[in-house]
């Protein structure tokens, strides 16, 4: 049985990485939050909350429906775990793949919106 403190730690990571990746993605693809939900016709607020949980805000949204990521993916041409992949690198010393977890530098620059994440 996971534990409730496991299990409310790994749903924030998940979600954490879902806000990360659908900004840098709606970013990249040069829309507004409004455009990225008409596209995906959900409200602009939907798009907005999901993007606060990086922010911690109370009205955050940590569990969107499958139908939303489904209609987000669609819109920004992405498969759905393309929303929730975690960020990797190559590394060339150890001749393998690792997962890169942003620095702290990069979460302060993306939530003022001085750059987006990359993948």
């Amino acid at each position: 049985m996971i534990g409730s403190a496991v299990l409310r730690a790994v749903v924030e990571d998940v979600s954490s990485r879902l806000a990360v990746r659908l900004r840098a993605l709606r970013l990249a693809a040069g829309l507004t939050q409004a455009a990225l939900a008409e596209r995906a016709r959900v409200t602009s607020e939907t798009v907005a909350r999901l993007e606060r949980v990086v922010r911690h805000r109370v009205s955050a949204n940590v569990n969107p429906s499958l139908d939303t990521l489904v209609r987000l993916a669609t819109a920004l041409s992405v498969d759905v775990s393309e929303l929730l992949r975690l960020q990797t690198e190559f590394s060339s010393d150890a001749g393998s793949w690792k997962v890169r977890r942003p620095n702290l530098n990069d979460v302060f620059l993306w939530i003022a919106g001085g750059k987006a994440l990359t993948s």
